[in-house]
């Protein structure tokens, strides 16, 4: 698979219809389930319609998306990392979610200070946000490592509870 950058541990790469189990994996997850929300995952099809309605989309309509993270040493498929669009929001959305097994040892932060570095080279940005819940507090503080300034509150996708939106001004 041809990466789109790399790090001292990790690969990122175009997620592919062959990553369909992993998907499964991560979006059924006890964290992503909790954090983020259920996406209607449940087997490898709707986890392959996920992939070729969100992220492949994603690349063809806005030239950005959610990537693949891969840890180099093992070649194991650790998480997704990159940029979302969303209608409620006026930049591009920094995202991340690691399998629980690899959270916890600065993955996510290695492939997002990798890919804000990128979305400023590739895409040109300038400020990019990122939206957490409160009780989230791992992705909180990994934002504020990254030098994000919580900028307040709001609710979206029709979520009871406020979630924490964060900027990051190159």
């Amino acid at each position: 698979m041809d990466n789109l950058l790399e790090t001292e541990r990790l690969s990122i790469r175009l997620l592919n219809l062959q990553d369909s189990p992993f998907i499964l994996e991560l979006l059924t997850s006890k964290t992503w389930l909790e954090y983020i929300g259920d996406r209607g995952v449940k087997d490898e099809t709707t986890a392959a319609d996920y992939i070729l309605n969100g992220p492949m989309a994603s690349y063809s309509s806005n030239g950005y998306g959610l990537f693949l993270v891969v840890e180099k040493s093992s070649q194991e498929k650790v998480g997704l990392a990159g940029f979302l669009k969303r209608d409620e929001l006026p930049l591009a959305d920094l995202g991340f979610a690691m399998l629980e097994r690899f959270e916890g040892k600065g993955l996510a932060k290695e492939a997002s200070k990798a890919l804000l570095a990128f979305g400023k080279e590739k895409w040109g940005f300038e400020k990019v946000c990122a939206i957490t819940t409160k009780t989230n507090q791992r992705s909180n503080k990994l934002l504020s490592s990254l030098g994000f300034q919580h900028v307040g509150n709001f609710s979206f996708y029709g979520r009871l509870e406020m979630m924490d939106l964060y900027e990051y001004e190159y």
